[in-house]
């Protein structure tokens, strides 16, 4: 992973990044997102034609 940004802790339900991954063709992935709460967009670098949209999930600090 290259990331070029302060510390960020975010959630993603792993299913769906790998659903993501097995569509896109290339070896490089971009994830483009703004803070923990928002939205991710996933790409690849050369084709914008296509861009899918995932949502972040709550993380918890606490062990129930």
């Amino acid at each position: 992973v290259e990331y070029n940004g302060p510390s960020l802790e975010v959630g993603f339900n792993s299913s769906f990044i790998l659903d993501i991954l097995n569509i896109l063709g290339g070896d490089t992935v971009v994830m483009e997102m703004s803070d923990h709460e928002s939205h991710g967009v996933i790409r690849e670098p050369d084709n914008r034609d296509y861009l899918y949209v995932i949502m972040p999930i709550k993380l918890y600090d606490e062990e129930f």
